[in-house]
């Protein structure tokens, strides 16, 4: 009986160890890290490319600016890479349909001559116009800004296939109601001229497309430009 009940109380401590070993090895095995959840944008702003620009502007000595002027170019450089970046920008051009004011007889070569507009070889869709604005992540714009006597009718001007844009200063007030938003439009139509597209003033007249500015692809990018804009601060994504 001594000897059983001894032989018992072994195979008792053998199993306590053993268990004892397990529950060790369980405890001692390296835990899964678990996984990092991305980041969720809080942004409305759905976005289809990562737009930066970079902008540069010299004024002559007889312009006149807001003292705060160089904080409406910071603005206005955020609002541009934010439309340029956006899918309402990109949805809204594939929707447009233009004349070819890069019209086929030019030599320039600052754009890709893509048409797939509504009359062939004569229209150019919406979707190349975007892709000749927009075909780096980066791009750059030069302004100089100007006194222009007593012409208050133009904003300004660029050439096609140029480099640099200008800028009167007739209207850079602080009293323009949002005036970065309205400096964007502008500088996002003279932007076009300088990705290749004229005015129909500017083109043979085999290419011109008569009033109808909105066959026009500068005024076009411009008008795109200034309804995105809009259509955000209606909705309180941008002040």
């Amino acid at each position: 009986m001594k000897k059983i009940f001894q032989i018992s109380l072994i195979i008792l401590t053998a199993s306590i160890m053993i268990g004892s070993c397990s529950k060790s090895k369980e405890a001692s095995a390296p835990e899964e890290e678990p996984k990092k959840e991305e980041p969720k944008s809080n942004s409305p702003i759905e976005t289809v490319k990562d737009i930066k620009l970079a902008v540069t502007y010299t004024v002559t000595t007889d312009a006149t600016l807001p003292s705060t002027f160089a904080d409406t170019v910071k603005r206005t450089r955020e609002l541009l890479e934010m439309v340029f970046s956006s899918k309402d920008f990109r949805d809204e051009l594939y929707k447009r349909n233009f004349h070819d004011s890069a019209y086929t007889k030019s030599t320039s070569t600052c754009f890709n001559r893509v048409y797939g507009g509504t009359v062939a070889g004569r229209s150019i869709a919406g979707k190349a116009v975007y892709d000749n604005l927009l075909p780096n992540g980066t791009f750059s714009i030069a302004v100089n800004i100007r006194k222009n006597g007593d012409n208050t009718t133009t904003l300004g001007s660029a050439s096609a296939c140029g480099s640099r844009i200008t800028t009167n200063d007739y209207w850079l007030r602080l009293s323009e109601k949002r005036l970065a938003q309205r400096l964007a439009r502008h500088w996002a139509h003279e932007y076009t001229h300088i990705r290749g597209y004229r005015h129909d003033s500017n083109v043979p007249s085999g290419y011109k497309w008569g009033s109808d500015v909105n066959k026009d692809p500068a005024y076009g990018v411009g008008d795109v430009v200034g309804d995105v804009l809009d259509k955000w601060t209606a909705a309180g994504i941008i002040k």
